[in-house]
């Protein structure tokens, strides 16, 4: 019936409410968690003590890595961009291949190690590096190590940072390896 007749329209909005499951309140999930000796905040993840270095190993963009100022100077090494200057990629000239680089955070006895084996002569740091090993990375650690290295290990660099003033302040230059010792490196890392 049109409105100006005199005659009133009741207009009903129907809406339709959806229960949603909850497969943590189902009896047998809660009993094999139980058996698991798991915790709800473990299986959202706010209560894992267990945590792999991979989760540590923070992948940078190279533009964001503090470093990457120093080597961009470098001739070795070139930046094309594309998509009007927002996507850009790093490479190393002499076999083409891509730069990726990511961020590591070390407690202060760890990145001691790395600190003395980049704080020595050139020829010696790939091998110092190599001695020391695989260390475990932390969350909130006291030094932070940039690295980055090409896609087949024919280029590395590493720069070390610690936590110093509120901020981290770098403790060793801008360390370049290619060949056998970015290898050694790439592999020790």
């Amino acid at each position: 019936m049109p409105v100006g007749m005199g005659g009133s329209m009741t207009v009903v909005i129907a809406t339709r409410v959806r229960k949603r499951k909850n497969p943590d309140r189902s009896s047998d999930t809660q009993q094999a968690v139980m058996k698991q000796g798991i915790t709800a905040d473990d299986r959202m993840g706010t209560n894992i003590t267990n945590q792999k270095s991979k989760e540590n190993n923070k992948m940078a963009r190279f533009n964001n890595l503090a470093m990457s100022k120093d080597l961009a100077k470098d001739n070795r090494i070139s930046t094309t961009k594309s998509f009007f200057g927002l996507c850009s990629k790093t490479k190393y000239d002499a076999t083409g291949s891509l730069i990726s680089g990511s961020k590591r955070e070390y407690t202060a006895e760890a990145g001691g190690k790395i600190e003395r084996a980049l704080k020595a002569s050139a020829d010696k740091q790939a091998s110092l590096l190599a001695a020391i090993g695989k260390l475990p990375t932390t969350t909130l650690g006291n030094y932070l190590l940039e690295e980055c290295h090409s896609a087949d290990s024919e280029f590395a660099a590493l720069q070390l940072f610690q936590y110093s003033h509120m901020s981290y302040q770098p403790v060793s230059s801008v360390c370049v390896f290619e060949g056998n010792d970015a290898r050694t490196v790439v592999g020790s890392l």
